[in-house]
């Protein structure tokens, strides 16, 4: 018997695969986020997530499920999806149609950051799924906000890389119309410093005091107990897995296996996968195979952090030291993060 057909067979049958996962899921009349959908294929359809990587931002999200999606059991969309926080009105059909397709046996998981500060989130998430498991990547507070401001820095600049912009035009669009919103609104924004304190106005023999503005986006995200606080409300502790951002940059394996027993994963993905890059300055996912490009983050990834005075770092860490030893007692996990 000629073993000839069978990688045609092979072929055609991911092809097929690939066809059926473009194909838009038929949505219902109803629209509504309790609304419900006739799924793709009876085997391979498009699922609503049973894992979410709901925070925290510019703690280590993206290089989390970059890494996670190597895993052959686990499909997760694209772009985040700010379902719960921003799209909630768009009904459950909707949400399922941003997911990729998948089998039975896979995992489905999608990643927005943002919903670890939605007061909203939690009940929604409970209401599609009481069962969804839930992942929480957490970093120093202190350094999480230069991260985010050094972001929002290179963004209102309208980006950084142009080498980038040239290879691909999607991303060369998106950043022209960044600058065109920074050009109505100023090609910068405001120092950090006026952005994370505000003075206090002294009293006679006082002084003019700085305190921490805690009404700044960048600041709130940081106080992790608050925040978790809304989501222990409604799932059980053992549901939520909390992870250090800096052990995943430290150690990515030992945290890929955690994370992969916490989903319930067959453990593929451990240290030995990893490397780590000397000119990057992090590690990276060994190629597959001859032909394999290692998995790596972006360019833009590790940007330059501005330059705060000693002084108001130090205020930062006071600032946040009896909330991240309240976060500590919530979570069973002392992370160590510098209080001076």
């Amino acid at each position: 018997m000629s073993l000839r057909p069978f990688p045609r067979l092979f072929m055609l049958l991911h092809l097929t695969a690939a066809l059926v996962a473009a194909v838009p899921v038929s949505s219902s009349s109803a629209g509504g986020v309790n609304s419900t959908s006739q799924p793709i294929d009876a085997t391979f359809a498009r699922r609503l997530p049973q894992a979410l990587i709901i925070g925290a931002k510019k703690s280590g999200t993206r290089a989390l499920l970059a890494f996670i999606c190597m895993h052959p059991d686990v499909q997760a969309p694209g772009p985040e999806v700010h379902f719960f926080d921003r799209n909630y009105h768009r009904g459950l059909d909707w949400y399922r149609k941003r997911m990729p397709a998948s089998l039975p046996s896979q995992l489905t998981m999608e990643k927005t950051p943002g919903y670890f500060i939605s007061e909203s989130a939690p009940s929604r998430v409970h209401s599609m799924n009481p069962d969804t498991r839930l992942v929480l990547v957490v970093r120093d507070p202190v350094t999480r906000i230069l991260s985010d401001y050094a972001q929002a820095s290179a963004n209102a600049a309208g980006g950084s890389s142009r080498r980038r912009n040239r290879r691909n035009r999607r991303r060369k669009n998106r950043r022209k119309h960044r600058r065109r919103q920074a050009g109505r609104r100023g090609s910068s924004i405001k120092p950090i410093e006026s952005l994370a304190f505000r003075s206090r106005p002294g009293n006679g023999s006082q002084p003019e005091l700085l305190e921490v503005s805690a009404n700044w986006t960048a600041v709130r995200i940081g106080e992790y107990a608050r925040h978790l606080a809304n989501w222990l409300a409604v799932f059980p502790r053992q549901q939520i897995l909390v992870l250090s951002g800096e052990r995943l940059v430290a150690d990515p394996g030992a945290v890929m296996e955690e994370l992969q027993r916490f989903l319930g994963l067959e453990l593929i993905i451990t240290g030995r996968h990893f490397y780590f890059d000397r000119r990057k300055g992090f590690h990276c996912l060994k190629k597959a195979g001859r032909r394999g490009k290692p998995r790596c983050l972006a360019g833009n990834k590790g940007r330059r952090h501005p330059n705060l005075a000693p002084e108001l770092i130090r205020r930062l860490r006071q600032f946040y030291a009896p909330k991240n030893r309240e976060f500590y007692a919530m979570t069973g996990v002392n992370f160590g993060w510098p209080e001076l």
